[in-house]
């Protein structure tokens, strides 16, 4: 495998905006990324994470991005860093992003975006000409721009025609997992749903077509994330379901994939969406998926093979597909296991990986690997 000077291990920084095990489908990414090469000595790739934001203070965050920016300078001056990998997102995000890359260019180091927001186009749309000028220059000088799908390469090369030959289409990926339900299991069903609380997420519509399920007793579930939780508490227990929604907030890494271990139906009614991290998982854990198809998430599920699509904000449509997976448990079973065998063909974490070293190999000027 040909390597960097002096043979050593290629050397990779990567900006995500939190850090370890931040509360984000940007660092439960980064995360398990980052702990599955610090397990694969075979792929020739050493990793250093840098924070650009800083958990939970706001405040802090130049700090952070100071901070970030000196660690690149130390290991410029080293010769420690070949590649940096910049995660982006939109709006303060992006404005940290563009000084890490002004950064990462004034110290000769290549970087490659990784772009996860589900609302960059509009922030594209309605940010002033001087700032767009300044994304352009960003997307133009970097190395690669990795997208989640390919809705998400025409709508950067759209606005960035410049960018095209570098854009570089790479969906989500994670480790399988083993249920720890049959389907047939006695016992409620377990309706799981992870992601921030937000109306953009659909949870009002959730909690809303839970709401006209009230009168079956064959149903639990379990909506998990940061957010205004007594909002969502009070509108669940003014449709008479309270007691049998859970609202735990937001879950570690392990609890999560516990969680998703021992649901029966995944659920994620988004308004807006680049390609959820949680949805990737539920499809790696074999659930069967009720979804919308925004961003690039109809390029992964497909109505009535491996999910089933609604209009975002129809709370009769989800309502009618929660009822119908709650109905025939065959369909749970047949959605799922095609779900996981999609998984294994898109989403499977190792060839993930592969991908993600040759592209850095190829970003610094190195050979491919095998």
């Amino acid at each position: 495998m040909p390597m960097p000077e002096d043979d050593r291990a290629l050397a990779v920084y990567i900006a995500s905006p939190l850090g370890r095990e931040g509360r984000g489908g940007i660092d439960r990414l980064m995360d398990m990324v980052i702990g599955e090469i610090e397990n694969r000595r075979d792929l020739g790739v050493e990793v250093t994470r840098i924070t650009t934001r800083g958990d939970r203070n706001i405040a802090l965050s130049p700090f952070y991005l100071a901070l970030a920016m000196a660690h690149l300078s130390v290991a410029r001056f080293r010769r420690r860093v070949d590649i940096l990998h910049i995660n982006l997102s939109n709006h303060g995000s992006t404005y940290r992003k563009l000084a890490l890359a002004a950064w990462a260019r004034a110290l000769g180091v290549p970087y490659v975006l990784h772009l996860h927001s589900g609302r960059y186009e509009q922030f594209l749309d309605t940010s002033p000409a001087s700032l767009v000028a300044s994304i352009r220059t960003m997307f133009v000088r970097s190395a690669y721009v990795i997208v989640l799908g390919d809705y998400w390469a025409r709508a950067v090369a759209s606005r960035f025609p410049e960018v095209e030959s570098k854009l570089v289409v790479l969906p989500n990926a994670c480790p399988g997992g083993e249920r720890l339900r049959r389907v047939d299991e006695a016992g409620p069903v377990q309706i799981l749903f992870l992601g921030k609380l937000v109306k953009a997420k659909g949870i009002s519509e959730l909690i809303g077509a839970l709401g006209k399920l009230r009168e079956r007793s064959d149903w639990v579930a379990t909506i998990a994330g940061d957010g205004d939780i007594e909002t969502w508490r009070r509108q669940a227990d003014s449709l008479g379901i309270g007691e049998r929604v859970d609202f735990p907030g937001w879950l570690g890494p392990e609890e999560a994939w516990m969680r998703l271990g021992q649901a029966d139906i995944f659920v994620l009614p988004s308004h807006v969406e680049n390609l959820p991290v949680a949805l990737v998982e539920a499809f790696g854990m074999g659930l069967p998926i009720v979804t919308t198809p925004v961003g690039a998430i109809p390029e992964v599920v497909r109505d009535g093979d491996n999910g089933i699509l609604v209009p975002p904000g129809d709370v009769e449509a989800l309502a009618g597909a929660l009822r119908r997976l709650l109905d025939e448990p065959e369909l749970r079973r047949r959605l799922g296991d095609q779900a996981q065998r999609d998984h294994q063909a898109r989403h499977e974490m190792g060839r993930y990986l592969r991908r993600l070293a040759d592209l850095w190999r190829q970003a610094g000027g190195f050979a491919s690997g095998a």
